[in-house]
């Protein structure tokens, strides 16, 4: 179920960020939103897309996207990181999803 709360620039951003809508999140990025958002029933070990950032690898991995939605998730990924967002909580749930991530560089 989306998370629609149009009082709220959290929620807004949350459900942008679900529905890949890039306008939306820029537009919820300016008005306030925090890209460090959890939701307030956030677990950091579950699996759960609770924060923006989250909320896009759990989209990416558990969809079937095509290469537009992709690219939206690409841009709203270096959005959220530009704005602030900390990747700590969504490399936690990358690696509970897809293992250690190890650069083929260094394999």
């Amino acid at each position: 179920l989306p998370f629609v709360d149009h009082g709220n620039m959290d929620a807004e951003l949350m459900s942008a960020v679900q529905e890949y809508d890039v306008a939306r999140v820029r537009a919820a990025l300016r008005g306030g939103a925090d890209p460090n958002y959890r939701r307030p029933e956030d677990n950091v070990e579950a699996m759960q897309p609770s924060t923006p950032l989250r909320m896009v690898i759990f989209r990416i991995s558990d969809c079937m996207l095509n290469d537009n939605q992709l690219t939206s998730y690409a841009e709203i990924a270096r959005d959220l990181i530009a704005a602030g967002a900390d990747t700590r909580y969504a490399m936690v749930f990358a690696r509970q999803r897809y293992g250690e991530y190890m650069p083929a560089n260094q394999q």
